[in-house]
């Protein structure tokens, strides 16, 4: 995107334009791949970040007192 953003060859337009649109299907890949995966692999994704981040709390919390 910086390559295309400094190209001198682009019009300004140009140089807005087509980062922003690289940018726009990569978010559009994400999202689709979220929802390819299905609800049973982003259960299981945010079940593990609770526990990841329940064990960090605990553990502070236990060095505190």
């Amino acid at each position: 995107m910086i390559k295309l953003a400094a190209d001198p060859s682009l019009s300004a337009f140009e140089r807005i334009i087509y980062p922003a649109l690289i940018w726009l299907i990569g978010w559009v890949f994400v999202i689709a791949g979220i929802y390819l995966a299905g609800p049973e692999l982003v259960a299981k994704m945010k079940d593990l970040f609770l526990r990841f981040k329940n064990k960090i709390i605990n553990t502070k919390d236990d060095k505190q007192t």
